[in-house]
C-alpha cells in the first residue's frame, strides 16, 4: 500500500510483498434472474467470515482474526482474508449475508481462451483462461439493514438457509498482470482528488467512514457520503438530543470551516432514538456546492449520537 502523496508528487514504487488467491462463484437460475447468490472464499475449505473484508471492495486489514493469514513481510500486523463470505441478493427486497455455514471449492484444471485474453478490474490488469472449478456450500443468511438517512421503513426480511451440493463449474482463471493507474487528468480538469482513501473509526460497536467526490452530474459540486455501520450480531439503539442526526463538513487547509450541511437548516428541538439494526448501516449524503473553491480540503462527518458519538475525515484537493 502506498501512502497518498501530495499534489504533483511523483508515485514512489510499489513492490509486490507476496501474492493471495480468492474463488469466487456467482449464481443463478437461468428462469430467475431475480435471484443471486455470491460466494468469495480463500482456496479450499473454511467457515463463514461475516465480519471479514470483502475483497471485490476493499484490500485486506490488519484485524486479528482466526482466518488471517499470517503476512508480517512489510512489518505490520497480520492481514485478515475472507475465509468465506457469503451474499444472496433479490431484486427490490435486499441483500442478505452468511452468518454461519461452509464451503469447499478446488481448482480443478485450467489452460485455454478465454474471450478475451486480459481483462481489468480498476487500475489492476490480468490475463484469463478458461478453467474448471469444483464448488459446495451451505449458509445461513440474514438481511443485511441500509438505512438511507436514517430510517428503514420496509418489511422485517425472514433469514433462509442455502445450499449447493458440489458441482463442477466451467468459469475462469485470472492471473495478475500489472497496476496501471490512469493518465493524470487535463490541466482543464474542474476536479483533482488526490487520495481516495477513507479514514475509518470505531468505537469498539460501530464504525463511521466519509467519502467525497465530485458529482458527476451537477458541475461545481462535491457529493459527500457518511456512513456508520454497526458489525455486531446485535442492534444498537442511537440517542440524539435533537432532530439533527449527523453533520458533513468541509475545512479549508487553516481549519476554517467553510461549509456544513447543516447550514441555515432548522432541527425539531426534542430527542429522538434510532435503533441501528444488526449488521445495519446508516448512509447519509449532501451536495456541497464548491464552484469557486481551491486548495486542499478536509471533509468530516459526525454522527450527532449523545451515546455513540463518532467521527470521520478524508481529504479533497480542488485545483
Amino acid at each position: 500500500l502506498i501512502p497518498a502523496q501530495p499534489s504533483g508528487t511523483a508515485t514512489p514504487p510499489c513492490p509486490a510483498d507476496g501474492s493471495y488467491s480468492v474463488r469466487t462463484l456467482i449464481a443463478w437460475d437461468p428462469n430467475d434472474l431475480q435471484r443471486v447468490v455470491r460466494i468469495m472464499a480463500d482456496g479450499g475449505s473454511s467457515s463463514a467470515n461475516p465480519t471479514g473484508p470483502d475483497v471485490m471492495a476493499h484490500l485486506p486489514v490488519g484485524l486479528s482474526s482466526a482466518s488471517a493469514h499470517p503476512d508480517t513481510s512489510a512489518g505490520g500486523p497480520a492481514l485478515v482474508y475472507p475465509g468465506f463470505l457469503g451474499e444472496y441478493f433479490v431484486r427490490n427486497e435486499g441483500l442478505w449475508f452468511a452468518v454461519s455455514g461452509k464451503q469447499s471449492n478446488a481448482l480443478l484444471a485450467h489452460g485455454g481462451a478465454c474471450t478475451a485474453d486480459t481483462m481489468a478490474v480498476d487500475w489492476a490488469h490480468f490475463t484469463c483462461e478458461r478453467a474448471t472449478i469444483q464448488f459446495s456450500f451451505s449458509m445461513h443468511v440474514v438481511p443485511a439493514h441500509i438505512l438511507f438517512l436514517g430510517s428503514y421503513t420496509g418489511p422485517e426480511r425472514p433469514p433462509h438457509d442455502l445450499a449447493m451440493s458440489t458441482t463442477t463449474i466451467a468459469g475462469v482463471h485470472l492471473t495478475f498482470g500489472a497496476w496501471a493507474p490512469p493518465p493524470p487528468p487535463d490541466s482543464d480538469s474542474t476536479f483533482v482528488i488526490d487520495t481516495t482513501i477513507t479514514d475509518t473509526t470505531s468505537t469498539g460497536e460501530l464504525r463511521a467512514s466519509v467519502f467525497a467526490a465530485p458529482d458527476t452530474t451537477t458541475p461545481g459540486e462535491v457529493l459527500t457520503v457518511f456512513t456508520v455501520s454497526n458489525p455486531n450480531a446485535r442492534s444498537v439503539t442511537l440517542t440524539f438530543p435533537s432532530g439533527q442526526t449527523y453533520d458533513i463538513s468541509a475545512y479549508d487547509a487553516a481549519g476554517t470551516l467553510v461549509w456544513s450541511s447543516s447550514m441555515g437548516v432548522l432541527f425539531t428541538q426534542g430527542s429522538q432514538t434510532v435503533t441501528l439494526p444488526a449488521y445495519g448501516a446508516l448512509v447519509y449524503s449532501a451536495h456541497w456546492p464548491a464552484a469557486g473553491k481551491h486548495g486542499t480540503f478536509t471533509i468530516v462527518g459526525r454522527l450527532m449520537s449523545s451515546n455513540h458519538p463518532l467521527q470521520a475525515s478524508t481529504s479533497l484537493h480542488l485545483p
